[in-house]
């Protein structure tokens, strides 16, 4: 680039390309009467006017200098244009450049700022035509140090630059994400950190702007995920961190898990499958720290087929995977065999199961540590069946076992083996029922022959005596004692209809205290006389009834408590089964009710309590309040009167919480008919009522001494009515809507009055004023309390002429 300081003016005075002038011809080639040429004056003028004027000058190489020269010297604001079109804008100095400068070039780029020895140095700004700008430090011509780079499509690069294309820092999009590293040519580096809007992080590998490479993205939710990725997602081996300290390890592909993956629970657990788009897909193997492990297959996602688990000592669980663990029906296997089926939940079996052996043995019921343990039944290969209780894998409390001979015993065994009381039935019909002890017949006991012969008791030998039990052919049987040949005392009674009683008897019949159970479930608890209840008792009866008081003649009877499966109950007195008397019945919905019954519905007086806190008192026939009564509510309201269905109905007396009083009729809970209603600000009304509401005839006297005879609707004056005032006024006529409105008669307490039409509360159409002695005081049409259009009266009745001037009638 051409310095500035060879800047020479463009000779003029006809000087050769060196600036040299051409010599003076010799003296003698002269005439004797030229004069000398002196020239010194001309350029002394000529230098003076190049330093003081502005020049345009076209230098040799075709650039062109426009400004000041001094001593051949650029000086002051000057530009400088080149041949390939770039110009200078600046300030010379002693032909140096100083201060701010801009250089514009042909493809319209434009550089503003400091040079110092013909380089921008110090803060500047180029703008491009592309819409790119750089503003910021420059060193040696080129941008270096702090800067900010701007593209047109909002972009922004901020930080220190080594030159136009390279530096590090900060570049935000208008989108809000935002990058954190280096540039280099003009484009961002392979690696850096990136934020979104929202929330998301990256730190790693870049291309494009985008996650590429290895890095780190964190995620709102506190998740990490390590790896690699490809154009923003994640792509090819990486590790996910979750905030519950949870990892997943895969290979991902478009963000999405690929292939095979392991995950790791904070607990320990670590499982191995298999991924397909994101969804786990084919076997997965979880292994807990404790050594167990569980097998699940997967199709899209979802579990396929049953699970299974393998604990380290060869124990195998296999079921349906729900909600994250084995639930439901599954099948524990174990190492010598052994098969466990029943509902489980995880590897905890809930409720019964049933439990296989490996030599044909099978236990159905409830297990316990993964042995038999309470109700149950066990199988064995030769048709010998137990069922019963068991404890700690071994028959243990009341149970039934038969015999693959046909063998029969039901009773109490221990450790396996039978012991207290049992009852044996032999292959031939043969059966015996007594006390054993260490599987032999011990104590008291009972044999039953083929021919439907049955005997309990004490047995000497083989011989029964005393304490006993019988059975019939017919199928009764008794167990207890036995006197001439019959039940008495204590004893236990089976009936052909599967109902059996436990009690006393008394020669053959229940007596006493004793208990009598159906099949369906029914059972009565207590005293008996002559085989029927009598006295004390409880009884479930059908439909789950509950029954606890007093017999008589196999009757409810007397004082007691009868109970309904629908929450129902009543407590009080009976008479031939039903509730008759005193008593309290309590309902589901929270009603109340103390009183007089009668077939089992209230009859009589009683007091009726709701759940929203109301409390009737009266009169009630046939289970409705009917009559005379009260009525209590909770926000302190009182009812006294009548009722027809749990409804004020006929004559009563009202007072509500805020001191009203109400007297007088009510038609279904509200007044209706005549009555009188006083309200706490002194009002009173009596007249007629409908649907709680003033309507028809009334009278209505207000504190202030003012009232209304006449008619209402809607508790509003309605129709024909009389209004006094205190002061002596008075209205009558007609009304609507508590306004006078129709013919009417208003007289002011000096004795004049209007005779005429109203409306909304004012004369309005014919009408006259009298004064107090009667005689005509003006007469025409009114509007609105105006006299708008007078009539004159011909006669000698009335002294005065009518007047149109506006006077107020009222």
């Amino acid at each position: 680039m051409l310095s500035p300081k060879q800047v020479k003016p463009i000779p003029a005075d006809g000087a050769d390309a060196q600036g040299r002038h051409p010599e003076p011809e010799p003296a003698e080639t002269q005439t004797a009467s030229t004069p000398a040429i002196d020239l010194r004056g001309y350029q002394l003028q000529l230098n003076e006017l190049i330093q003081h004027e502005r020049l345009r000058v076209h230098l040799q190489d075709g650039s062109i200098f426009e400004g000041k020269l001094f001593d051949g010297l650029p000086q002051g604001d000057a530009s400088w244009t080149q041949p390939d079109g770039i110009r200078i804008e600046g300030r010379w100095q002693a032909g140096e450049l100083i201060g701010e400068v801009r250089v514009s070039y042909p493809d319209g780029c434009i550089f503003q700022g400091q040079v110092l020895d013909g380089y921008a140095q110090g803060s500047g700004k180029t703008k491009r035509p592309n819409g790119m700008v750089y503003e910021g430090q420059y060193q040696e011509g080129r941008p270096k140090g702090l800067g900010r780079l701007t593209w047109p499509d909002g972009r922004a690069f901020e930080g220190r630059f080594e030159d136009e294309a390279n530096g590090f820092g900060r570049l935000a999009w208008p989108d809000g994400r935002v990058f954190q590293g280096r540039l280099r040519d003009g484009e961002l580096a392979d690696e850096g950190e990136l934020t979104w809007p929202d929330g998301r992080s990256y730190r790693g590998a870049l291309w494009m702007a985008e996650p590429n490479g290895q890095g780190e993205m964190r995620s709102p939710d506190g998740s990490v995920h390590l790896g690699a990725f490809k154009a923003g997602q994640a792509n090819g081996p990486g590790e996910r961190q979750y905030a519950d300290g949870s990892r997943f390890v895969a290979h991902w592909r478009s963000g999405l898990a690929e292939g095979e993956a392991t995950s790791f629970a904070p607990d320990g657990i670590r499982t191995v499958g298999h991924w397909r788009r994101g969804k786990r897909d084919g076997d997965a193997l979880s292994h807990w720290p404790d050594g167990r492990q569980m097998l699940v297959t997967w199709r899209d996602d979802v579990a396929q087929g049953l699970a299974t688990m393998t604990w380290p000592c060869g124990k195998q669980l296999t079921g349906p995977w729900v909600d994250g663990r084995i639930r439901g029906m599954a099948c524990l296997r174990f190492p010598d065999g052994r098969e466990l089926q029943g509902q489980f939940e995880g590897d905890l079996l809930r409720g019964p199961g049933k439990l296989s052996w490996p030599d044909g043995r099978v236990y159905t019921g409830q297990i316990s540590k993964e042995r038999p343990q309470g109700q149950g039944s066990m199988h064995w290969p030769d048709q010998t069946e137990y069922v019963g209780q068991f404890d700690d894998g071994v028959p243990q409390g009341d149970g039934r076992l038969r015999s693959a001979s046909g063998n029969l015993f039901i009773g109490r065994f221990e450790r396996g083996e039978p012991a207290g009381f049992g009852t044996l039935t032999l292959a031939d019909g043969t059966s015996y029922a007594g006390d054993w002890f260490q599987a032999a017949i011990r104590g008291r006991g009972s044999m039953v022959w083929p021919d439907g012969r049955r005997y309990q008791g004490p047995f000497e030998g083989h011989t029964p005596k005393g304490e006993g039990s019988l059975h019939w052919p017919d199928g009764r049987s008794y167990e207890g004692y036995i006197e001439q040949g019959r039940p008495h005392k204590q004893g236990v009674m089976r009936l052909p209809d599967g109902r059996s009683y436990v009690g006393e008897f008394e020669h053959g019949r229940f007596h006493g205290e004793g208990i009598l159970s159906w099949p369906d479930g029914r059972m009565y608890c207590g005293s008996w006389q002559r085989g029927r209840r009598h006295g004390q008792g409880l009884a479930i009866l059908e439909s789950g009834l509950r029954y606890e008081g007093d017999w008589y003649r196999h009757r409810m009877h007397g004082q007691g408590h009868l109970r309904w499966p629908d929450g129902r109950s009543y407590l009080g007195q009976f008479e031939h089964g039903d509730p008759q008397g005193l008593g309290q019945m309590d309902l589901p919905d929270g009603r109340h009710f103390e009183g007089h019954f009668s077939a089992g519905v209230p009859q009589g007086q009683g007091i009726l309590r709701l759940a929203d806190g109301r409390i009737f008192q009266g009169h009630w026939l046939e289970g409705e309040l009917i009559g005379e009564g009260s009525l209590k509510s909770i926000d302190g309201s009182i009812y006294k009167g009548f009722f027809l269905g749990h409804e004020p109905h006929g004559q009563g007396r009202l007072k509500t919480a805020d001191g009203s009083l109400y007297e007088g009729s009510f038609e279904h809970g509200k007044p209706q008919g005549h009555g009188c209603l006083r309200s706490p600000d002194g009002r009173v009304y009596r007249g007629l009522f409908h649907q709680g509401h003033a309507e028809g005839q009334g009278d209505l006297q207000l504190s202030d001494g003012r009232r209304y005879v006449g008619g209402f609707v809607a508790k509003h004056f309605h129709g024909h009515g009389s209004y006094y005032w205190p002061d002596g006024k008075s209205y009558h006529g007609q009304w609507e809507q508590d306004k006078r409105c129709g013919r009417g008669v208003y007289t002011l307490s000096d004795g004049s009055r209007y005779v005429g039409f109203f409306e909304a509360d004012q004369p309005h159409g014919l009408g006259m004023l009298y004064d107090a002695k009667g005689q005509v005081k003006q007469a025409g049409r009114w509007v609105n309390n105006r006299l708008v259009e007078p009539i004159k009266l011909q006669t000698k009745d009335y002294p005065f002429e009518a007047r149109n001037d506006g006077a107020d009638a009222v």
